[in-house]
């Protein structure tokens, strides 16, 4: 009987350690945006431009990963000496892709920040996956 309480004492301190995002926190990955909704740890935010960047955030409210399906209007800025939305989009253009609008960032596993962006080059659609810190392609994948 001890064991069952305890255990549900451990799970009810677990799910109220799940602190809500201050939307000031939030903001900082969107500068001049404004928060459209906070789910504790899920925010929506506009850009400045018009776009909704969705960021979601671990329970120790450090940034899991960001998203959204304008990346032209979206704006997007993770800090930490890692490349904005915009940087990475212009280095895309300057080798000749067209944005299709979607776009992601996080981490993957065993690897370093990166985003992913759908683009389309010489009417073939791709889905590539980019180096945050260096705008630097590591993988071109046709997207059907």
């Amino acid at each position: 009987m001890k064991y069952i309480v305890f255990s549900g004492v451990l799970t009810v301190m677990s799910f109220s350690s799940i602190a809500a995002v201050k939307d000031e926190d939030a903001l900082k990955y969107v500068p001049g945006g404004s928060v459209v909704e906070n789910k504790k740890d899920e925010v929506k935010v506009r850009s400045p431009q018009g776009g909704i960047v969705e960021l979601e955030f671990k329970r120790n409210g450090k940034l899991d990963e960001a998203s959204g399906d304008m990346i032209e209007l979206d704006s997007f800025v993770p800090g930490e000496n890692y490349l904005p939305l915009d940087r990475i989009a212009a280095s895309l253009k300057e080798e000749g892709h067209q944005l299709r609008g979607d776009w992601s960032y996080d981490k993957g596993f065993m690897k370093d920040w990166r985003y992913e962006v759908d683009t389309i080059q010489n009417n073939e659609r791709f889905e590539l996956v980019v180096d945050a810190k260096t705008a630097k392609i590591l993988d071109k994948r046709i997207d059907d």
